[in-house]
Parts: structure tokens; sequence; C-alpha cells
């Protein structure tokens, strides 16, 4: 597992405060890190207890099975609005 700070090694607030899917990215780096098949670009989590990982694990758990059900986009609950 590598964890990257990102705001250190790219201008984060470029990427991740609104969706930019539809727009390339300018950054090679992150270009690279996002289309390795084996990279999960996730949000930093500044305090790490056990309320805060277990409703991390929640989130990501019910929008990997809204994904598996087949919503899409917008109809996924914490779908980035943009």
């Amino acid at each position: 597992m590598l964890h990257i700070l990102m705001g250190q090694c790219i201008g984060e607030k470029e990427y991740f405060f609104e969706n930019k899917s539809s727009q390339n990215i300018k950054d090679t780096v992150l270009a690279r890190l996002i289309a390795s098949p084996n990279v999960v670009v996730s949000s930093h989590q500044a305090f790490l207890t056990q309320e805060a990982l277990f409703n991390i694990a929640d989130s990501t758990l019910s929008s990997v099975k809204e994904y598996a059900s087949g919503k899409k986009g917008d109809q996924l609950t914490n779908a980035i609005k943009g």
C-alpha cells in the first residue's frame, strides 16, 4: 500500500473537490496512478478513530453494493455532484 500526501504531490484542489471526470488530467503522475489497475484513489482521513474506520468501511461497502447492483453515476448515494 502506498500512501501519498496528495496536497504535497499534486494540487489537490484542481482535482478532488468537485467532479472533474469529464476533463483530462494534466498532472502526469496522477494520471499514471489512476490508470494503474492496482491503484485506488480515496480521500484522506484526518481522524483515524474506531468510529471513523467503521464509517469509512460502512460507506465504502454501501457504495460497492450500489455499484454492483447496477447503479451508476448520479444514481449512487455518494456520487460527486457537479
